[in-house]
C-alpha cells in the first residue's frame, strides 16, 4: 500500500509543508554555492536518512497495527540503501 493511501486508512494526516526546522535548512542552503552546498545538502542527507532508518526499524519491529508494521518492513531496506548511497557520496565529497 501506498503511504498516502495507508495514512488515509489509517486517518493519519500528512503534513503538506514543511516543519520550522526544515524551512530553515531549505534557507540555509539556498545560500550556498558549489562544493559548499554539496557537502552541506549531503551532511543533511545522511542525518536525515539515518532518522528515518530509526523510526521505520522501530515501526517494522515494535507497530501494533500490522499495515503500518508492514509497509515500514518492506520500506526499510530501501531507506537503507538510500543512507548506504548518501554516507558514500558524502565521504566522496569530504575527500575531494
Amino acid at each position: 500500500m501506498h503511504n498516502t493511501l495507508l495514512a488515509q486508512a489509517k486517518d493519519i494526516s500528512i503534513s503538506t509543508k514543511m516543519d520550522e526546522q526544515h524551512q530553515e535548512t531549505a534557507e540555509m542552503l539556498s545560500k550556498m554555492q558549489g562544493s559548499q552546498f554539496d557537502r552541506e545538502f549531503m551532511r543533511h542527507m545522511v542525518k536525515d536518512h539515518e532518522k528515518a532508518v530509526q523510526l521505520f526499524a522501530t515501526a517494522a519491529q515494535e507497530s501494533q497495527d500490522a499495515d503500518i508494521k508492514a509497509f515500514a518492513a518492506k520500506t526499510l531496506p530501501t531507506l537503507q540503501e538510500h543512507l548506504q548511497l548518501a554516507r558514500q557520496l558524502a565521504q566522496q565529497l569530504k575527500e575531494s
